[in-house]
């Protein structure tokens, strides 16, 4: 019988995991959250046992990405931002003078003279992101009296948010396409993480006490990928 083959894999160790847990990610990445205290020489039995759902799910989630990966070629004629209310039409014209142009009524002009018009896309889904939901946080921030020091947006693929050791809160731009409510618990959460820079019981009991239902929101987070269109997902940029 041949050796199995298994995608290389990354254990992480959470005081929060009561069991092994598998997770195959977007890019077809296997992670394992292990318990304190596991013996990781038990690793490769598990895995075994689990071999028909790893290669299943694993050549599921190739197919989602191949999708995923022709769908980012189609350029949006609308784009719905949820997040601040705004919904855009979008046209594209082979004007030379300017890569975007925003019009009245919510008219989107871009210009496919240049390559790479997704890129010219995010650049304006990052400014909106700066001028929209940085204020947005600031005025959390205030409500909650947890100050943080600088902010900013970045096209950071695998986190909707992060706060350094510094206090320095980076947004994804891709909120912008988020319900309201998950954005607002984004901020709540990355705000928290200016007190307690981990996910320990004290970390959770502060969310907890600025949004009651945070269990339900970051379920939902964990769902929210859905809601980011295809030629907006950012570990397709460079097709």
């Amino acid at each position: 019988m041949s050796k199995p083959n298994f995608p290389s894999y990354q254990v992480r160790v959470s005081p929060k995991a009561k069991r092994v847990n598998l997770t195959i990610s977007e890019v077809g990445e296997l992670n394992i959250v292990v318990p304190v205290g596991f013996d990781h020489r038990k690793i490769p039995e598990i895995l075994l046992s689990k071999q028909k759902w790893i290669e299943t799910t694993t050549a599921k989630v190739k197919a989602e990405r191949a999708l995923l990966c022709q769908n980012a070629k189609v350029l949006p004629q609308e784009v719905n931002l949820i997040a601040i209310g705004e919904s855009w039409q979008v046209q594209y014209t082979n004007h030379s003078e300017f890569l975007i142009r925003e019009l009245d009524h919510n008219q989107l002009l871009v210009s496919d003279h240049y390559p790479k018009i997704r890129h010219t896309l995010s650049q304006w889904l990052i400014g909106k992101a700066t001028n929209y939901l940085i204020p947005q946080l600031r005025l959390v921030s205030q409500e909650t009296s947890l100050p943080f020091c600088q902010a900013s947006v970045r096209q950071q693929k695998s986190l909707w948010a992060s706060c350094s050791s510094r206090r320095n809160i980076s947004l994804n731009r891709n909120l912008l396409f988020l319900p309201p409510d998950v954005v607002h618990y984004v901020f709540i959460h990355e705000l928290c993480h200016t007190r307690h820079m981990n996910h320990s019981s004290d970390f959770w009991t502060l969310v907890g006490s600025y949004v009651p239902n945070y269990a339900h929101l970051d379920a939902q987070l964990n769902q929210s990928r859905l809601f980011v269109p295809a030629w907006a997902d950012i570990s397709t940029m460079n097709l």
